[in-house]
Protein backbone atom coordinates (compact mmCIF):
# COMPACT_ATOMS: atom_id res chain seq x y z
CA UNK A 1 0.00 0.00 0.00
CA UNK A 2 1.29 3.26 -0.40
CA UNK A 3 1.28 6.00 2.10
CA UNK A 4 0.75 9.66 0.92
CA UNK A 5 3.36 11.63 1.97
CA UNK A 6 5.79 15.25 0.87
CA UNK A 7 4.33 15.83 -2.84
CA UNK A 8 1.77 12.90 -3.22
CA UNK A 9 0.18 14.46 -0.34
CA UNK A 10 0.46 17.90 -1.16
CA UNK A 11 -1.47 16.95 -4.55
CA UNK A 12 -3.61 14.18 -2.93
CA UNK A 13 -6.86 14.35 -5.77
CA UNK A 14 -8.32 10.70 -4.82
CA UNK A 15 -11.41 12.47 -3.56
CA UNK A 16 -11.88 14.64 -6.92
CA UNK A 17 -12.64 11.73 -8.82
CA UNK A 18 -13.54 8.66 -6.98
CA UNK A 19 -15.27 10.70 -4.13
CA UNK A 20 -17.12 12.28 -6.97
CA UNK A 21 -18.90 8.96 -7.53
CA UNK A 22 -18.87 7.84 -4.42
CA UNK A 23 -20.09 10.86 -2.03
CA UNK A 24 -23.64 10.84 -2.78
CA UNK A 25 -23.89 7.06 -1.45
CA UNK A 26 -22.04 7.45 1.22
CA UNK A 27 -23.88 10.59 2.84
CA UNK A 28 -27.05 8.62 2.05
CA UNK A 29 -26.03 5.80 3.88
CA UNK A 30 -24.51 7.63 7.02
CA UNK A 31 -27.56 7.74 9.80
CA UNK A 32 -27.64 10.29 11.74
CA UNK A 33 -26.59 9.80 15.17
CA UNK A 34 -29.20 8.78 17.86
CA UNK A 35 -27.79 10.88 20.61
CA UNK A 36 -25.07 13.59 21.21
CA UNK A 37 -23.05 11.01 22.64
CA UNK A 38 -22.59 8.81 19.13
CA UNK A 39 -19.36 8.79 18.37
CA UNK A 40 -17.97 7.76 14.57
CA UNK A 41 -14.26 6.49 13.50
CA UNK A 42 -13.29 7.29 9.81
CA UNK A 43 -11.25 4.70 8.72
CA UNK A 44 -8.47 5.82 6.61
CA UNK A 45 -9.75 9.96 6.70
CA UNK A 46 -6.76 10.97 4.64
CA UNK A 47 -7.09 14.57 4.77
CA UNK A 48 -10.61 14.58 6.43
CA UNK A 49 -12.96 14.89 4.04
CA UNK A 50 -15.70 13.40 5.36
CA UNK A 51 -15.43 15.15 8.37
CA UNK A 52 -18.07 18.27 7.98
CA UNK A 53 -20.51 16.03 6.91
CA UNK A 54 -19.78 13.41 9.91
CA UNK A 55 -20.21 16.27 12.19
CA UNK A 56 -23.50 17.37 10.69
CA UNK A 57 -25.43 14.16 11.28
CA UNK A 58 -24.29 14.81 15.17
CA UNK A 59 -21.34 12.36 15.62
CA UNK A 60 -18.39 12.85 17.71
CA UNK A 61 -15.79 12.47 15.34
CA UNK A 62 -12.56 10.82 14.90
CA UNK A 63 -9.97 10.09 12.32
CA UNK A 64 -7.52 8.28 11.63
CA UNK A 65 -4.91 7.19 8.67
CA UNK A 66 -1.99 6.15 7.55
CA UNK A 67 -0.49 9.40 6.23
CA UNK A 68 1.14 11.86 8.40
CA UNK A 69 1.07 14.81 6.47
CA UNK A 70 -2.75 13.64 4.92
CA UNK A 71 -3.80 13.64 9.21
CA UNK A 72 -1.73 17.42 9.29
CA UNK A 73 -3.69 18.26 6.43
CA UNK A 74 -6.39 17.08 8.26
CA UNK A 75 -5.72 18.90 11.73
CA UNK A 76 -5.11 22.35 9.67
CA UNK A 77 -8.53 22.22 7.70
CA UNK A 78 -10.83 20.94 10.46
CA UNK A 79 -8.75 21.77 14.12
CA UNK A 80 -11.96 20.74 16.18
CA UNK A 81 -11.65 17.18 14.57
CA UNK A 82 -9.74 14.58 15.93
CA UNK A 83 -7.02 12.86 13.88
CA UNK A 84 -4.34 10.08 14.66
CA UNK A 85 -1.71 8.16 12.51
CA UNK A 86 -2.54 4.39 12.23
CA UNK A 87 -2.18 1.94 10.09
CA UNK A 88 -5.48 0.13 9.49
CA UNK A 89 -4.04 -3.37 9.94
CA UNK A 90 -3.47 -2.56 13.49
CA UNK A 91 -5.87 -0.05 14.65
CA UNK A 92 -7.68 -1.61 17.65
CA UNK A 93 -4.60 -0.94 19.26
CA UNK A 94 -5.16 2.93 19.85
CA UNK A 95 -8.44 3.18 20.98
CA UNK A 96 -9.83 1.55 24.09
CA UNK A 97 -13.48 2.83 23.78
CA UNK A 98 -15.53 1.70 21.03
CA UNK A 99 -17.93 3.53 17.96
CA UNK A 100 -21.53 3.52 17.05
CA UNK A 101 -20.27 4.12 13.75
CA UNK A 102 -17.38 3.15 11.29
CA UNK A 103 -16.61 4.88 8.38
CA UNK A 104 -14.52 2.89 5.42
CA UNK A 105 -14.31 4.79 2.27
CA UNK A 106 -11.88 4.05 -0.67
CA UNK A 107 -9.85 1.96 1.81
CA UNK A 108 -10.19 -2.17 0.94
CA UNK A 109 -9.02 -1.88 -2.62
CA UNK A 110 -6.36 -0.91 -1.73
CA UNK A 111 -4.82 -4.09 -0.23
CA UNK A 112 -3.19 -6.81 -2.29
CA UNK A 113 -4.52 -9.65 -0.14
CA UNK A 114 -7.60 -10.93 1.05
CA UNK A 115 -5.78 -12.04 4.41
CA UNK A 116 -4.71 -7.98 4.72
CA UNK A 117 -8.64 -7.21 4.11
CA UNK A 118 -10.00 -10.05 6.85
CA UNK A 119 -7.43 -8.25 9.30
CA UNK A 120 -8.88 -4.98 9.11
CA UNK A 121 -12.60 -6.07 8.96
CA UNK A 122 -11.45 -8.24 12.24
CA UNK A 123 -10.04 -4.78 13.11
CA UNK A 124 -13.32 -3.07 13.02
CA UNK A 125 -15.58 -5.51 14.60
CA UNK A 126 -13.30 -5.13 17.64
CA UNK A 127 -13.61 -1.37 18.20
CA UNK A 128 -17.47 -1.74 16.79
CA UNK A 129 -20.26 -1.34 19.62
CA UNK A 130 -22.72 -4.27 19.30
CA UNK A 131 -25.13 -2.26 17.80
CA UNK A 132 -23.11 -0.09 16.09
CA UNK A 133 -22.87 0.42 12.12
CA UNK A 134 -20.38 -0.06 9.21
CA UNK A 135 -20.44 2.02 6.37
CA UNK A 136 -18.16 0.54 3.69
CA UNK A 137 -17.74 1.87 0.65
CA UNK A 138 -15.09 1.01 -2.34
CA UNK A 139 -15.35 2.29 -6.21
CA UNK A 140 -12.99 0.47 -8.92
Amino acid sequence: MNEYTGDSAKNYKQGNQRLIIANPGIERMIPPANDKNSTVLDLACGNGHFYPHLIDKGYTYTGVDLSSDLIAQAKERFPAGSFHKSDATTVSSLFKQKFDLILCALLLNVFDSLETIKVVLNQTKALLEPTGQFVVCNVH
